[in-house]
């Protein structure tokens, strides 16, 4: 652990732009909610802000220290980040002087993260919202030429299914919107439905992860740090499921003595192993992409990080990126064939979805039209035919992701 915290600290004042020789306080400030302060960790020193601390105080090798002022308290929107003199709309709590962006710069940090999980969701906010305010932050911190990092929501029990959705949309929203600036946490504290927290990783109030989840936080933006400070500029790196394989794919901006990436593959984005291995550029300054195919993952979460290899074999990690690969679920299969007064339609789904029913003739006019929802598990779903006239048909389902067929005969 010694080592993780001088590589650590070392890389730290290589972004910030300090030579490491150099004696200078470096300062990280982070702003946010509850998730930042600290809830859902016991003891609090197991929050993913206070393993920061731990993990960068006392540059052992010239004295120069790193702090981290952690603004975070619970309960808070976006709106309470925004900087002074910002009026909020009605019914919402505007800017706390002690803890939004003017208080961040008054510190003069070296680095900014922003950590706002899920409360202006749940408080009815739209994205569009949280963006512009997270816009704002940004506006800030270029024109006083700080670094600014922003963490994505992460998921949460305690809200409704649309709302569940939009956190998920968000996610995304800021990972485009801030590329290269975006931690993405979602994805390792999210279940295997895409949507709630991993019962693994949950506080069990619905709302925030445990140690494992701010330990999975810490790492991550752990990793963050280490790449931003790598040789070889890592602008892009994502997983994509492709039928039944994991298409991972990555970019660099630039690179300098890079001899090759090592693909590693994990179920619990802890416990790593190789599973490939492709061949860097050596040194670029164009953007160069690469691309790996894992065609075993397992069913369930599949987490994969990057291991980039120098020439004089000196390595560091990327960020864990994850992807779900989800269990074939029983095919759609109808009864009783024939049929003569109804049909059944038994369909399974792992979540709570919404689908559209066709009964189609032979001629291909649409004969009845339904939509239905279905709830995660098992469904079967009873539909009227006693009034068609005898003979062949199709009945089309059409799902969130997928269209398919099935072919019945009316007696």
């Amino acid at each position: 652990m010694i080592s993780r915290i001088v590589v650590l600290l070392t890389l730290i004042f290589t972004i910030c732009g300090v030579a490491a020789s150099q004696t200078k306080d470096v300062v990280i400030a982070v702003m946010g909610s509850s998730t930042a302060e600290g809830a859902g960790a016991w003891p609090t020193d197991s929050s993913w802000v206070n393993r920061l601390k731990l993990a960068v105080r006392k540059n052992m090798s010239d004295g120069a220290d790193t702090v981290v002022y952690n603004l975070g308290k619970g309960g808070t929107t976006t709106y309470v980040g925004r900087e002074n003199g910002f009026v909020p709309p009605p019914g919402y709590i505007g800017p706390d002087p002690e803890r939004n962006i003017n208080k961040a710069l008054s510190l003069e940090p070296d680095i900014i993260f922003v950590n706002y999980p899920s409360n202006d969701v749940a408080n009815n906010m739209t994205t569009k919202t949280t963006m512009d305010n997270y816009r704002t932050y940004n506006t800030y911190a270029s024109i006083a030429g700080k670094q600014i990092i922003f963490l994505t929501p992460q998921p949460r029990n305690s809200v409704s299914y649309d709302q569940q959705v939009q956190l998920k949309d968000q996610k995304d929203s800021v990972l485009n919107s801030f590329t290269g600036r975006a931690i993405n946490v979602w994805d390792l504290l999210v279940a295997s439905d895409g949507l709630t927290i991993n019962p693994e990783l949950s506080a069990g109030d619905g709302t925030h992860v445990n140690n494992k989840g701010h330990r999975l936080i810490f790492e991550q933006v752990s990793n963050f740090l280490a790449a931003a400070a790598l040789p070889v500029k890592l602008s892009k790196f994502e997983a994509v499921a492709v039928e039944k394989n994991v298409e991972l794919r990555w970019e660099t901006s630039s690179e300098e003595n890079n001899s090759h990436f090592i693909i590693e593959r994990s179920g619990n984005a802890r416990d790593f192993k190789a599973i490939g291995e492709v061949k860097g550029k050596g040194n670029s300054t164009t953007k160069v992409k690469y691309k790996f195919t894992d065609a075993n993952p397992t069913p369930g979460k599949n987490h994969y990080r990057l291991k980039q290899v120098d020439l004089d074999g000196k390595t560091a990690f990327s960020q864990i990126v994850t992807v779900t690969i989800k269990q074939a679920l029983a095919a759609e299969t109808l009864y009783p064939v024939p049929a003569s007064t109804s049909i059944n339609l038994k369909i399974a789904a792992d979540r709570k979805e919404s689908i559209h029913i066709n009964i189609i003739d032979r001629s291909g006019n649409t004969k009845s039209a339904y939509n239905r929802t279905i709830e995660k598990g098992e469904n079967v779903l009873q539909f009227p035919i006693q009034s068609m006239p005898t003979g062949n048909y199709i009945m089309q389902i059409k799902r969130e992701n997928s269209v398919s067929k099935r072919s019945f005969i009316k007696l």
